[in-house]
C-alpha cells in the first residue's frame, strides 16, 4: 500500500488543488496525537499550534513531497529538505489541526524558494603544507595566503572577512538587534584568527546554506586530491597536502636538539615537505607543482565544463589521492587498485583481463615485450588486490604499492595528454581507441 501512495506522487501538480488536497489527507491518515509517542516508529514534532507525532510513514512521505516539490520548481540543486521543511511546515500543521490548504496560496509561496538559486555562499577551507606566492583563481575556487591580496578585488580573504563581519555587525545595532558582550561574536573571532598565516581555500556556491556547503566540501576534497596528484609526479620526497589541520595529540612530536654532541634529529621518518604553487617561478623547484598543474590542465571539476570521460578521471584521481591519506600498505594498494578499475573497466570483460591489457595499451612503448611485461605485471598486482579486499592474509611490498601507483598515475596522465590531442573526449572514445590498438 505504501509503494502506492509514494507513486502518487508522480501525478502531483503544484497548483492542482486536488492533488494538493490528496497529498495532505495521506499524511494526515499517517499522523496520530502524541499518545502514540513510543507505541510505533516514528518522531515527536512540537508545532507551533500543537504536537503530533508523525510516524515513519507519515516521515517518509512527507520528505518524498518536499523533494517532488523542488523538483517540479528546479531548484533539487539548491534547497535542501531542511529549508523545504522550514518553509512548507506551518502549512502541514495547519492542515492537521481542520485547516484547508490553498494550492494557489502554497505555489506562490513555494517561489519564494527561488532565491536560492542565486544566493551564493562562500566557504573558507585551511590547506595544511601548501603555500602559493599569490591569490589564483579556478571556476568557483581561490586559494592563496589568507592575508594575501587579491589582484582583481585588492582585498585579502582576511579584509573580506572582517569588512563583512562590520557591516553584520553595524547593521544589527542600527536595528537594535545587537547584544552587547555576545559570546557568539568574540567566539567568531577566535575562529577567524586560525586562519592567519594559513593557505586558504574560498569556495563560492549557489544555494541554501545546507546544499551550498555540501557543494563546497566536495569541491574542495577534489581539488586536494588533484593537487595531491599532481604533487605526486614532482620529485619524490616526503610530502603530504590536506585539508584537516587537527593533529592527534599521540602524533606530535619534538625536534630533537644536542648542542653538546652536535646532534638534530627529526621524529618522523620523513620530513614532510611544503608544497608550492607557482606559476610564476620559472626555476622550477622540486616542490612546485605548478608545471604539472599547467601542462596537464587542471584542475579538471571545472564547473563549465563536463562529460562522462571527465568523471572517470576525477574518480580515478579521488582513489590515488586516497592512496596517500593512509599509513596502511594494504589500504594504499586496495585504493590504486579501485583507481584503476573506475578508470579502465567497462563491465563487459572479466576485470583481471581488462586491466591488464588496456593498461599495457595505453602506458607502454609500442613494442610487443614490453606490452607483454605490464600486462603480466597488472595481473600480478590486481591478484593481490582481490585477496586483500577478502580478507586474506596477503603480504603486500612497498614496492609491490610503487609500482601499481605508478601504472594509476601514468594511466591518468596518458588520458589526459589523450583528451589534450583531441583523441578521445568520451569514455566510447577511450575504449575504441584501446581496442583499436590491440588489433593494429
Amino acid at each position: 500500500m505504501w509503494g502506492f501512495l509514494l507513486m502518487d506522487l508522480k501525478k502531483f501538480k503544484l497548483n492542482n488543488q486536488r492533488t494538493l488536497n490528496e497529498v495532505f489527507k495521506k499524511i494526515k491518515s499517517h499522523t496520530f496525537d502524541s499518545s502514540m509517542y513510543g507505541k510505533i516508529d516514528g518522531e515527536l514534532i512540537f508545532g507551533s499550534i500543537a504536537t503530533y507525532f508523525f510516524s515513519r510513514e507519515a516521515k517518509n512521505y512527507w520528505n518524498e513531497f518536499l523533494i517532488k516539490v523542488l523538483q517540479l520548481k528546479g531548484l533539487e540543486d539548491y534547497v535542501s529538505i531542511k529549508t523545504a521543511n522550514d518553509l512548507f511546515r506551518p502549512y502541514l500543521e495547519n492542515h492537521l489541526v481542520g485547516n484547508q490548504i490553498n494550492a494557489e496560496e502554497f505555489s506562490q509561496k513555494s517561489e519564494e524558494l527561488l532565491k536560492y538559486k542565486t544566493n551564493k555562499n562562500f566557504h573558507y577551507f585551511i590547506i595544511s603544507r601548501l603555500v602559493t606566492n599569490k591569490i589564483y583563481k579556478f571556476s568557483n575556487i581561490k586559494i592563496g595566503l589568507f592575508e594575501q591580496k587579491c589582484e582583481q578585488t585588492n582585498l585579502s580573504f582576511s579584509e573580506k572577512i572582517h569588512i563583512n563581519n562590520l557591516e553584520i555587525t553595524s547593521f544589527k545595532k542600527n536595528n537594535g538587534t545587537y547584544i552587547e558582550n555576545d559570546i557568539f561574536y568574540d567566539q567568531l573571532l577566535k575562529e577567524i584568527d586560525k586562519f592567519k598565516g594559513q593557505t586558504i581555500l574560498e569556495i563560492e556556491n549557489f544555494g541554501d546554506q545546507d546544499i551550498s556547503e555540501q557543494k563546497s566540501i566536495k569541491d574542495a576534497e577534489h581539488f586536494i586530491n588533484e593537487l595531491i596528484f599532481l604533487r605526486s609526479l614532482c620529485r619524490n620526497i616526503g610530502f603530504k597536502i590536506e585539508l584537516n589541520t587537527n593533529i592527534p595529540l599521540h602524533n606530535v612530536q619534538p625536534l630533537l636538539v644536542n648542542y653538546d654532541d652536535k646532534l638534530i634529529s627529526y621524529p618522523s621518518q620523513e620530513i614532510i615537505y611544503k608544497s608550492h604553487l607557482d606559476f610564476d617561478n620559472t626555476i622550477q623547484p622540486a616542490t612546485n607543482i605548478a608545471i604539472p598543474f599547467r601542462n596537464l590542465t587542471f584542475p579538471l571539476f571545472d564547473k563549465n565544463y563536463s562529460n562522462d570521460l571527465l568523471e572517470k578521471l576525477r574518480t580515478a584521481i579521488d582513489w590515488y589521492a586516497s592512496s596517500f591519506k593512509t599509513n596502511s600498505t594494504k589500504e594504499s594498494f586496495l585504493f590504486c587498485a579501485i583507481g584503476m578499475e573506475a578508470l579502465l573497466t567497462n563491465g563487459r570483460d572479466t576485470i583481471t583481463k581488462a586491466l591488464s591489457e588496456n593498461t599495457a595499451f595505453l602506458i607502454a612503448t609500442k613494442d610487443k615485450k614490453s606490452r607483454k611485461y605490464i600486462c603480466s605485471q597488472m595481473a600480478k598486482l590486481y591478484s593481490h588486490r582481490s585477496g586483500i579486499a577478502h580478507g586474506g592474509n596477503i603480504s603486500t611490498e612497498k614496492i609491490d604499492l610503487d609500482q601499481l601507483r605508478f601504472y594509476l598515475s601514468s594511466s591518468i596522465k596518458a588520458i589526459i595528454l589523450l583528451i589534450q590531442e583531441n583523441t578521445i573526449n568520451s569514455n566510447k572514445d577511450l575504449y575504441q581507441y584501446l581496442e583499436d590498438l590491440k588489433f593494429s
